[in-house]
């Protein structure tokens, strides 16, 4: 018999059957899915919308059409050129700076490794690759701000309002529209996925999701270290703000996604860490003055300033901020879980925009002089924009939830309509700031494409340019390498870019050193600027510079030099081994450079430092090494080799300045010095030189020499020697003491100098030092 249930108030119906809590479960189902499908159909209309409006900016802003905007579009773009004409030799870039590490070394590799990957399937070209890529990752960010809200706040409109907001910040374009900075870009569209899929985690925990959250971080920190970074910061604070666990097991899934994504980029940071030098691998301060941001950018009005915020931005946030902490502390607790949600989730959005805003605004708080390389307080509104959009988004649902009026209907309408509304008005008037600041190098290139003769038939020439204006379109229209280039922090020595650039724009330079710096980088073409000052010396000296003619727009001046050597090239030009630091090697080469000693007379070649680290196998090689800044980790050993050198004919030069301790150690292990004891002393102007019959000295006035001082201030330090050997002679006397000395040991002459001469003769840029120490060298030489 069927028991008997109740079918209605008051009426008993015998015979029915009673339902499980599945078929209720089933049943409540099926009323809520007309709801659910009205609010995915909702979600969509308006996911839409923003994507047409971002699709609508971008290519009235011309963000998304024609070529690649920006300063630094064309350095990415030659990047991908030398990438894809080089792989798979990904390490090393020849074009620029005379030779460059170029993956890892620059930026990270992955925005780069993406265009090239776009461009080798589908055929098209590198320009079209990245503004595709660019309007991708566009309208990643807006979907990411419309499902981050949407999910932490349950609420369709305030994830609207949040991608409209953020749309019509002007700062939230200028990467690509007006810098170029594309790999930022890219990490920024990769921070947004991720902390959109970590919201999606916080709703339903799982695996596969939390494993989408640390890949797509991992991305951001492969295109970009900053932006990764704050990216990755998004992330943890959503997964630690957002109560979806006890607070217990948030801390142990932000520890564990911070370990993966550590441990997956540790492969390209890892040598940075170790000695690898590559400024923007990982961030270095530099102390120079940063004055901060003006205060004015916070609230400028709209149209002023692509790097600007739009003058919804920041009061919104900070009205909706006060209206938070107004209800918190009317109310000691909530009934809304949604509200702590999205509390929760705006705590982790803030956290990023205050370091942000403080780092762009510590200048003018402190008037400290320190910035990081690359990072300039001017551009970082850019990083939060989408923060502070999406935690107005946040902090409207949370006071939404909270309205208790029999009004709150109308009160939550007006809450959304009236940001919306703003944000509407504000990207109207943006659109025309936008493609009104929009930078493009594409005209600019075609007009001062330089007139250089023969420049796409060979690479055994470098272009060098008189200033430091964007030349990365020479490589990406021509197969020119440079002796400069886009991105310095890939260079292997800046020493030797700073000299050279330097040399390129003094006014006017020595004749001599200029000759010598363009024959030691193969320059042939030379590219100086429009005013009379940057191109007057090479106007001056046509017997070594041919004019070809000014661009098309007269902002270069083209010269041809007459005559230098090629990058490979084959000389009969003696080398000699400096056993020294990269310091003490720079300082000769310099010196050597005023009196033009250079590839055609001798080849100075950079050593390592140790001497213990050389056999004397190594050593024959060379007809003469010069020791200067030199070690000896085992100075018996190193006496030894430098004996047997000696002996088998090889001609040596030594500088004892700042090692005479080490010298005179090496001297009493029996190596073939002319000096065995020195003793220091101080000089201060006056050199006090005697007169000298040397045949060193033939030619050279003493008289010439720049004063004895140290750092232009302090006394000059000088080691004189105190005893010498049975053989020597001593070729020149500094306050009555020898300074200078040689002894003829078999068939090879060994000169030992007390003066530290290539560091003073680099100091004071003096050529009749320079005369002096080229003399040394070469008389070694001429007698091994």
């Amino acid at each position: 018999m069927q028991p008997a249930t109740v079918d209605s108030p008051g009426v008993l119906v015998l015979g029915a059957r009673s339902r499980t809590a599945s078929e209720r479960q089933v049943e409540e189902q099926r009323r809520r899915w007309p709801a659910k499908v009205g609010r995915l159909a909702l979600d969509l209309v308006l996911l839409a919308a923003l994507l047409v409006a971002t699709w609508e900016v971008g290519v009235r802003s011309t963000d998304f059409v024609g070529t690649p905007k920006g300063a630094d579009a064309l350095d990415h773009a030659s990047t991908v050129k030398l990438l894809m004409q080089d792989f798979p030799h990904v390490l090393w870039n020849p074009a620029w700076f005379s030779g460059m590490k170029l993956l890892p070394g620059i930026y990270p590799p992955l925005y780069h490794l993406i265009i090239a990957t776009a461009v080798a399937a589908s055929g098209t070209t590198i320009e079209h690759a990245m503004v595709v890529c660019t309007a991708v990752a566009f309208l990643v960010m807006t979907a990411s701000a419309y499902g981050f809200v949407r999910l932490i706040s349950r609420s369709s409109a305030a994830a609207a309002v949040a991608g409209a907001v953020v749309l019509a910040v002007p700062a939230f374009w200028q990467p690509s529209l007006r810098s170029g900075e594309y790999p930022r870009l890219i990490a920024m569209a990769f921070a947004c996925l991720a902390t959109f899929l970590a919201a999606l985690y916080t709703r339903k925990p799982g695996r596969l999701r939390l494993t989408a959250v640390i890949i797509a971080a991992t991305c951001g920190m492969s295109t970009h270290d900053l932006t990764g970074g704050l990216g990755v910061l998004q992330v943890l604070g959503v997964l630690l703000f957002v109560n979806y666990r006890p607070l217990a097991e948030r801390i142990k899934v932000v520890a564990g996604v911070a370990a993966a994504v550590a441990a997956m980029v540790l492969w390209l940071y890892l040598p940075t860490l170790v000695g690898f030098h590559a400024y923007y691998l990982i961030p270095q301060p530099r102390f120079v003055p940063n004055t901060g941001t003006s205060y004015r950018r916070l609230f400028e009005t709209v149209g002023s300033s692509l790097k600007a915020f739009s003058p919804l931005l920041l009061p919104l946030t900070l009205l909706l901020m006060a209206a938070a902490a107004w209800f918190a502390w009317r109310r000691s607790s909530f009934s809304s879980k949604r509200f702590r949600q999205c509390v929760g989730a705006s705590a982790a959005m803030l956290i990023v925009a205050l370091v942000v805003l403080t780092y762009a605004y510590i200048g003018r708080f402190t008037h400290a002089d320190l910035e990081i390389v690359g990072i300039y307080p001017n551009d970082m509104f850019t990083y939060a924009a989408w923060p502070l959009a999406t935690t107005c988004g946040l902090l409207l649902a949370a006071l939404a939830s909270e309205l208790r009026s029999r009004l709150r209907y109308l009160w939550r309408s007006a809450l959304y309509v009236a940001p919306a509304l703003a944000a509407v008005v504000c990207l109207v008037a943006t659109v025309p700031v936008l493609k009104r600041d929009a930078f493009s190098y594409q005209q600019t290139a075609e007009i001062q494409l330089p007139i250089m003769p023969g420049s796409n038939g060979t690479k055994q020439y470098r272009l060098a340019l008189t200033d430091a204006t964007e030349t990365s379109w020479i490589n990406f229209f021509t197969n020119v390498p440079e002796v400069g280039g886009p991105f310095n922090q890939g260079a292997v020595n800046f020493t030797w870019s700073f000299w050279a650039e330097s040399v390129l724009s003094n006014d006017p330079p020595s004749v001599a050193e200029m000759k010598f710096m363009l024959n030691w980088n193969a320059v042939r073409w030379i590219q100086a600027g429009s005013g009379p000052s940057a191109y007057g010396f090479y106007q001056d000296h046509p017997a070594l510079f041919r004019y070809v003619g000014p661009s098309a727009d007269n902002t270069y001046h083209n010269f041809v030099v007459r005559q230098t050597s090629p990058i490979l090239a084959a000389t009969d030009a003696p080398p000699v081994l400096i056993v020294g630091s990269a310091e003490n090697y720079n300082l000769l080469l310099r010196a050597l450079a005023l009196t033009d000693v250079g590839p055609n007379t001798l080849i100075p070649v950079q050593g390592e430092a140790n001497l213990n680290d050389y056999s004397l196998k190594e050593l024959e090689q060379f007809p003469e090494i010069f020791l200067y800044g030199f070690q000896a980790s085992n100075p018996r050993q190193a006496a030894k080799l430098l004996r047997g050198y000696v002996r088998h004919g090889g001609g040596l030069v030594i500088d004892v300045g700042g090692a005479a301790g080490l010298a005179a150690e090496l001297a009493k292990d029996g190596a073939p010095l002319p000096v065995t004891k020195w003793r220091s002393f101080e000089l201060y102007q006056s050199w006090h030189f005697a007169p000298s019959k040397s045949s060193l000295l033939r030619g050279i006035d003493l008289a010439k020499f720049s004063p004895a001082v140290y750092a232009q201030t302090f006394p000059y330090l000088v080691e004189g020697a105190s005893q010498r050997s049975p053989g020597s002679s001593v070729d020149l006397l500094s306050d009555g003491r020898p300074v200078l000395v040689d002894e003829h040991v078999g068939k090879s002459t060994v000169i030992e100098s007390g003066l530290n001469l290539p560091y003073h003769d680099d100091t004071f840029s003096n050529t009749t030092e320079s005369s002096l120490l080229a003399r040394l060298l070469l008389s070694s030489i001429a007698r091994s």
